[in-house]
């Protein structure tokens, strides 16, 4: 009776976890687990995205329709990064450099979430690693497409090697605007 009542509880965890993959199917990005992500973006020299998210959450909901479906975050994420998504509810093992992290009962949310947004638990989170392995940006909340593309060029040209975030932050969002006009 426990095997079958643990079979069950199983089940019902990795069909969550295919429930979520299956939603964010309608972003179009080509998605790795974190381990493999971050293997690629070691081994080629693409940086490293990551997107955490919870699957009842709105604000998670409102990023991926506007900002991460957006033709140029698109483009920039799939030819200049390795992409991983992560559901910061997941009850799944994630493994990681090394690590594996399990879902925490107390605090309802997967260990690898809190290890990778730093502490932070305010959904939607971006988090960019440059391919070194370094954290360049954990980013918390539902931020705009002209902000998005701002950091991920950032850090996929290199810029942060030689130049400070807000420097460049300040170029990049009054050019954006200038395109737009």
């Amino acid at each position: 009776m426990h095997k079958v009542i643990a079979f069950l509880l199983l089940s019902l965890a990795s069909s969550a976890d295919a429930l979520a993959q299956r939603s964010l199917k309608r972003l179009p990005l080509t998605a790795m687990s974190l381990r493999e992500a971050d293997s690629a973006s070691r081994s080629d020299g693409r940086p490293l995205f990551v997107y955490l998210y919870l699957r009842s959450c709105p604000a998670c909901r409102s990023f991926e329709a506007a900002t991460l479906s957006d033709p140029a975050v698109r483009k920039t994420l799939s030819e200049g990064y390795h992409v991983a998504l992560l559901d910061a509810g997941s009850r799944a093992t994630v493994e990681w450099r090394g690590g594996r992290f399990r879902w925490n009962p107390e605090s309802g949310m997967n260990e690898a979430a809190a290890k990778l947004g730093k502490g932070g638990n305010a959904y939607p989170m971006t988090v960019i690693f440059s391919s070194d392995g370094a954290l360049h940006q954990a980013i918390q909340g539902d931020i705009g497409r002209d902000e998005m593309l701002c950091m991920l060029s950032y850090v996929y040209e290199g810029r942060w090697r030689t130049q400070s975030y807000d420097a460049f932050r300040s170029v990049r969002l009054k050019h954006l605007s200038t395109v737009r006009q």
